[in-house]
């Protein structure tokens, strides 16, 4: 058997085992549920019939009526999680001129916190990674809470308690110039040499 049918399978069993989630646990008091979307509703978004959608429960009480979707490689920290929030949306002709295929769920890297709040929704095709408190966006880092820029670096090393981030760029400040101490905790950091 070669590789991509080894790959083919393992994602296939991936699949359906999340057809058959109906809650996830993102943190203790918060889950994703399962909801069924009416097929009227999936023809006139395009949404393939085995895709899955949630919504967010806090304590037993539904968060919004935002649709999400939970990929299977959950990204989750201590105090924040990197899900997909789905919205209804239009493509433009640029991408097709078929009126009946311009309808579709686009989908957005976003973090949410233990209470599922949304704390970050990145652009559109955006990939988003997070490290504890902080994220990264195009190798630019920022604090979760407040999307202060930290830096730009190509390069970092993670402990239990830091990220280590060298800001790398042409236009740097002679102030923000080393390597950045960041705490995975909090987001605050401080530039070491």
């Amino acid at each position: 058997m070669g590789i991509t049918n080894i790959i083919r399978g393992y994602l296939k069993s991936e699949q359906e085992k999340e057809n058959n989630i109906e809650e996830i646990k993102i943190f203790d008091s918060l889950v994703a549920r399962k909801v069924e979307l009416a097929e009227s509703y999936k023809k006139k978004w395009n949404i393939y019939s085995k895709t899955n959608f949630y919504k967010l429960y806090k304590d037993g009480k539904k968060v919004s009526d935002t649709l999400y979707r939970i990929p299977f490689l959950q990204q989750t920290e201590k105090e924040y999680c990197l899900i997909l929030k789905c919205k209804e949306d239009i493509y433009s002709d640029d991408i097709t001129k078929i009126a009946k295929d311009k309808f579709h769920i686009a989908e957005f890297n976003c973090i949410i916190d233990k209470n599922g709040n949304e704390k970050v929704v990145a652009d559109s095709f955006k990939s988003v990674y997070l490290h504890g408190a902080i994220y990264s966006i195009d190798n630019n880092y920022y604090a979760v809470e407040t999307k202060e820029k930290i830096c730009k670096a190509y390069k970092s090393i993670k402990t239990k308690n830091f990220l280590f981030l060298k800001n790398s760029g042409l236009d740097i400040p002679k102030d923000k110039e080393g390597v950045f101490k960041v705490d995975l905790k909090t987001g605050e950091y401080e530039i070491i040499n």
